[in-house]
C-alpha cells in the first residue's frame, strides 16, 4: 500500500509499505510530472504488478447518473467528463487517472464515488458562458485567492510569518468552526464526539486546536500537549464532548468496493490484488 503526493510539483513523493517484506519506503523529491509517472513508478515499486487484476478509483462526481461504485465503461467515462462543471477540479485528474491506469493495468477498473447525485441540479456552465466566472471561483478562490499558495502544509507554515498565509488560515478554519456550530446545534447540543480524520485533520496539531478554540461552553476541551502528541484521544479528562484523531484508509474502502463491484459481475474474479487510486 502507499501514495503518489504532490503530482506536478518540485516536492513530490512516493509511500510504499510492503506487506510482505515488512519496509517502509519513502521517496521525497523526485518530480512526478503527471499521473502517468506518478503510475509508472508504483509499477516499479509493485513486486509482481501482473498480478493486480482491478484496480478502483476514487471519482468525486458521477453526475445525475452514478453515485454508487461502477464498473468502468466507456459510458461511465463520458458521465464523469460531463459531471467536470460539477467538480473541475477533481474529474478531469480522476478521468485522467483512468486512462493512464487503463493503459498499464490491463485489468477490470472501478469507480468509487465521493458524491450522491443532487436531483434537480443543473450547471449553467456552458448555457450561460461563466468561463471566466467558473475559472475564478474553481481556481483563483479560497485559500489560493487570498495568500496565492494551494498547499495547506504550507500555507500552515508560513502564517507565523506572512500576513496573508495568516489570513487565509484563519478563513479557513473560520468555515469549519460554522460548520461545526451548525452541527451542534442541528444536534440540539447532545453531541458525543468531534472527529477529525483526514490528511488535515490528522496532520495538523494547530488546525485541530485553531478549530476548538475557546470552546468550552459547547463541552469542547482539547488537551494541548495530547494534540501536540497526535495521540487518539485528544480531549482533556473533563471534557463532556471527546475530541478523537481518527486515521483514515480511503485505499482499503475502495479496494474493498471494488471486490464488491467485481464479484457482482457474471464473470468470475480473479483471486489477486485489488489496488486502488484516487
Amino acid at each position: 500500500m502507499g501514495s503518489v503526493e504532490g503530482i506536478g510539483t518540485s516536492k513530490s513523493s512516493i509511500s510504499h509499505k510492503s506487506i510482505s517484506t515488512a519496509q517502509d519506503l519513502k521517496i521525497m523529491g523526485k518530480c512526478i510530472g503527471d499521473h502517468e509517472a506518478g503510475l509508472k513508478k508504483v509499477m516499479d515499486l509493485l513486486q509482481q504488478p501482473q498480478n493486480v487484476c482491478a484496480v478502483g478509483h476514487r471519482v468525486v462526481h458521477g453526475g445525475e447518473q452514478f453515485s454508487k461504485p461502477t464498473y468502468i465503461t466507456q459510458e461511465v467515462k463520458k458521465a464523469i467528463e460531463r459531471a467536470v462543471p460539477l467538480a473541475p477540479l477533481h474529474n478531469p485528474a480522476n478521468l485522467e487517472g483512468i486512462r493512464v491506469a487503463e493503459e498499464l493495468f490491463h485489468c477490470p477498473h472501478v469507480a468509487v464515488f465521493d458524491t450522491p447525485p443532487s436531483p434537480g441540479r443543473r450547471t449553467l456552465h456552458k448555457s450561460m458562458g461563466l468561463a471566466e466566472i467558473d475559472a475564478l471561483l474553481n481556481k483563483e478562490s479560497g485559500i489560493y485567492g487570498i495568500c496565492r499558495d494551494k498547499d495547506l502544509k504550507e500555507v500552515v507554515q508560513a502564517a507565523d510569518s506572512s500576513d496573508k498565509h495568516r489570513l487565509a488560515l484563519e478563513v479557513y478554519v473560520h468555515r469549519i468552526r460554522k460548520y461545526l456550530g451548525a452541527y451542534i446545534v442541528d444536534l440540539e447540543g447532545k453531541v458525543d464526539v468531534l472527529v477529525f480524520s483526514g490528511g488535515v485533520g490528522e496532520r495538523s496539531a494547530k488546525i485541530r486546536s485553531m478549530v476548538c478554540e475557546r470552546l468550552e461552553a459547547f463541552g469542547i476541551q482539547v488537551d494541548e500537549e495530547k494534540n501536540g502528541k497526535s495521540l487518539r484521544e485528544i480531549h482533556k479528562d473533563g471534557s463532556r464532548i471527546k475530541v478523537l484523531v481518527i486515521p483514515t484508509n480511503e485505499q482499503l474502502c475502495i479496494a474493498q468496493q471494488t471486490r464488491e463491484v467485481l464479484e457482482s459481475l457474471e464473470s468470475p474474479v480473479c483471486e489477486k490484488k485489488t489496488t486502488s487510486g484516487g
